[in-house]
Parts: structure tokens; C-alpha cells; sequence
């Protein structure tokens, strides 16, 4: 939908300023070169603006992921949801990461999966 709506105003933008300007009217190559120099940026400037409003899940790091599902866990909390059923997720995410740090004791070494692959080690 993004690329879709940022080609679509760039050649609203080109067809406006043809039409009351002239513009990219000069003969070839610099014509067409200028009309596609100003379609490409603001193409790029309509996605990098809305990336920017509103990330793709895809290109978030796991910090924002983790804040941002912070987030949602307050809110649901602020909304009504019974401080009961809150306090039994966050009991059951302390003991499920309890497990997961037991478990991962016994079959990983300390180091990261980066600094194993620097090294020449197979996983």
C-alpha cells in the first residue's frame, strides 16, 4: 500500500507541475531525467515519512518490540483488565523466563551465537 500511494503522488505531483509550470518540457536527456529525478525523491520522501509515522512490525528492533509490548500490557492494565489476571501474566512470564534461562544454562555456553560464529565454531 506504501509504494503504491508514494508512485501514485509522485506522478499527482509530476502531472500538476507539468501542467502549470512546464516543467520537464526541455529536450532530451534533460527533460526526462528532471521529471524522473523529481517523481524518484518524492517518491522516497513520501515512504520515509511514513515509515516514520508508523513502522512495519518487520523493521523493528527487539527493544522497540519489547517496549512496544510493554506498552500494550499497560494499557490493557489502565483499560479494566483484572489486576488478577495481570499479576497471573506477569508471574507466568518470571517463571517462564526463569525456565528459559535454566534450561539455556545447561545446553549453551555464556556467549552470544555472534562471537561463536566469529571464533569459526559450528553451532
Amino acid at each position: 500500500m506504501r509504494y503504491i500511494v508514494s508512485v501514485a503522488a509522485a506522478f499527482l505531483v509530476l502531472i500538476i507541475l507539468g501542467s502549470t509550470t512546464g516543467f520537464g518540457d526541455w529536450p532530451r536527456p534533460w527533460g526526462p531525467l528532471s521529471r524522473g529525478a523529481v517523481c524518484g525523491a518524492v517518491a522516497i520522501a513520501i515512504l520515509i515519512v511514513w515509515e516514520q509515522m508508523s513502522p512495519r512490525p518487520d523493521s523493528l528492533r527487539d527493544e522497540d518490540r519489547a517496549a512496544e509490548d510493554g506498552e500494550t500490557e499497560g494499557r490493557a492494565t489502565e483499560v479494566g483488565a483484572d489486576e488478577d489476571t495481570a499479576a497471573e501474566a506477569v508471574a507466568g512470564s518470571a517463571d517462564d523466563a526463569a525456565f528459559d534461562e535454566d534450561a539455556g544454562s545447561e545446553t549453551r555456553d555464556a556467549r552470544t551465537v555472534d562471537d561463536a560464529d566469529d571464533e569459526g565454531e559450528v553451532r
